[in-house]
């Protein structure tokens, strides 16, 4: 017999997944092996049967069944094909089910495999099962009383079940038999959908609230069953998933809506978006949900703890009571005017402001960013409300947390200008992109070589504007305090790889960022790169490059132009 390794003889870190940074709030309750494989057979009529031809060998056909109420299988089958000739001869059988592909991967779909033997049925069971076959397959009232069709009904006496990598269980006949297909599958699609499409902010909220994973960064809804809701989540550790429970199993698919808000609710402190088109999806909207937050009950008083954040609100005509500083001590990155005059508040890694000074000002609203996101909990104990998701990581989601912003602070009317102009400045900032220079960006704190990744901010920058990271590829960390994706990087690797450009971001606290120029000016592990080679080793500021501008068609214009020459 051959060995057969559980981990597919590979290496232990290949699948490694971050787990919750905190305690799950939400439980954890799923469908069992049982359900899953009633719910996959109950959801389709296509199959691959499995039988045996009259030398031995096996033999596989496409069939289309029904399932009974107790989950057996019904094939209505000629006998002039092959299977239903080896069905006659040796009822031994299999049945081969898939579910519908949810990714590009057909191995991550569920399905099930169920064995047995095929029994004739005969009298009223004969018409139960002819019935749920006509029912099932319509076309087969014409032909399944022809004399060459024989209808037969699979025992089963083994089910196993695979719901993708590394998701998988055998399941008792008896188990198969008593458990119930999951009335909330079948319909969940456009739920699924509409949830994805139009309230990222209340998934990102459970994912980080209720789920445990407090740095994520986004989150989306890969599937929704009786029992709960499947997160795919993203943080700065890599990609996750949660599960997050409602707090009653649902016993029919109307109850999802209600289900649903609940969650959003509990994430949110009660204070929850509406999810009312995820019963226009499953078709069964009737009227407006409780607890509805007002769009029209804009906070009264706002603190900013990020330039970005700062800048938004400000150019919305909100003015904060107390921001992160903007544009001081020689900073690139400009104060919007409305921020003329605003308290500054100091930021302290990792909890952000103080939070004897935040309880002073007794903001209705704290819009704070992943930056600061260890603090975000001493904050909201305050019963202050604090949104730290919305700050953007990437420069295609500035325009969307404007306009996310700009609805919570009653002003959706004025983002529509503000991001015409954000995505005109940076298409321009782009046009006309001929060179792909490349470049190594690094955080500059200490003396490690901490670089950047392309999922950053400053490694999205640089990609707008032409150039090509060269640590595309390696594995992430995570710099405390940071968002995005870094890793570390030796001498020797950097001169492999050797990069045509060089840009060094200083970050800390000014000794730290005098130590950091002083540090990578004169390198010597880099002295023989191109990059240094050709006087194309730059120490920049580091506001732009390690935080979302509001202007990102200017950062992207100056990194092309100053940076990579890239005209």
């Amino acid at each position: 017999m051959l060995d057969a390794p559980s981990d597919h003889q590979a290496p232990a870190d290949v699948f490694a997944v971050p787990g919750p940074l905190a305690t799950p709030v939400a439980g954890d309750a799923r469908p069992s092996a049982a359900e899953e494989a009633r719910t996959i057979v109950a959801g389709t009529t296509v199959g691959t049967l499995g039988t045996l031809s009259d030398d031995g060998g096996p033999w596989a056909s496409m069939v289309a069944f029904a399932s009974l109420p107790d989950g057996r299988p019904v094939l209505v089958v000629s006998t002039l094909a092959e299977h239903g000739r080896n069905l006659l001869r040796d009822g031994r059988a299999s049945l081969s089910v898939v579910a519908p592909a949810r990714g590009k991967d057909p191995l991550d779909s569920g399905r099930v495999s169920l064995a047995g033997h095929v029994e004739a049925v005969e009298g009223e069971d004969a018409e139960q099962a002819r019935a749920a076959y006509v029912a099932a397959v319509p076309p087969a009232a014409l032909f399944a009383g022809f004399g060459d069709f024989r209808t037969w009904v699979l025992r089963v006496d083994r089910v196993r079940w695979v719901g993708g990598f590394g998701r998988m269980d055998s399941v008792t006949t008896a188990e198969y038999a008593a458990a119930a297909p999951d009335p909330v599958v079948p319909k969940a699609a456009g739920a699924i959908d509409h949830l994805n499409a139009d309230h990222a902010d209340a998934l990102l909220a459970m994912a980080q609230s209720l789920a445990g994973y407090s740095d994520a960064t986004a989150a989306k809804c890969v599937r929704a069953d009786r029992y709960g809701l499947d997160l795919g989540v993203e943080t700065p550790r890599g990609k996750a998933t949660a599960r997050v429970a409602y707090d009653e199993r649902l016993d029919e698919a109307g109850g999802l809506r209600a289900a649903t808000v609940a969650l959003a609710k509990r994430a949110r402190g009660g204070v929850a978006a509406v999810l009312v088109a995820v019963a226009v999806a499953l078709g069964l909207a009737g009227g407006p949900l409780t607890g509805t937050a007002d769009a029209a009950k804009a906070p009264k008083s706002v603190v900013t703890l990020t330039p970005f954040t700062s800048n938004i609100t400000a150019r919305l005509g909100v003015r904060p009571i107390a921001a992160a500083p903007v544009g001081e001590k020689g900073s690139m990155m400009r104060a919007a005017p409305g921020l003329q005059g605003v308290r500054r508040l100091p930021m302290s890694h990792p909890n952000g402001p103080d939070i004897e000074t935040l309880i002073r000002l007794d903001p209705d609203l704290v819009l704070s960013s992943p930056n600061w996101r260890t603090g975000t909990p001493k904050i909201r104990s305050q019963r202050i409300e604090v949104i730290d998701g919305w700050e953007p990581l990437r420069v295609n989601t500035v325009s969307p947390a404007v306009r996310r912003i700009a609805k919570k602070l009653g002003k959706t009317a004025k983002a529509a200008k503000i991001t015409k102009a954000i995505d005109a400045g940076i298409k321009k900032a782009r046009a006309g992109i001929t060179k792909r220079p490349k470049v190594l960006m690094v955080l500059g704190v200490g003396t490690n070589t901490t670089a950047f990744l392309p999922n950053s901010w400053g490694g999205d920058i640089v990609g707008y504007a032409g150039g090509t990271l060269v640590t595309a590829g390696l594995r992430a960390g995570f710099a405390e305090g940071t968002p995005g994706s870094f890793a570390p990087l030796s001498d020797e690797e950097v001169l492999r790889r050797d990069p045509d450009v060089i840009i060094v971001v200083p970050h800390g606290n000014d000794d730290q960022i005098q130590q950091a120029k002083d540090t990578f000016a004169n390198r010597p592990g880099w002295a023989s790169t191109r990059a240094v080679q050709s006087g194309q080793l730059h120490i920049v500021d580091s506001e732009r490059l390690l935080q979302a501008s509001d202007n990102p068609g200017a950062v992207i214009e100056w990194v092309r132009r100053d940076l990579l020459k890239n005209r």
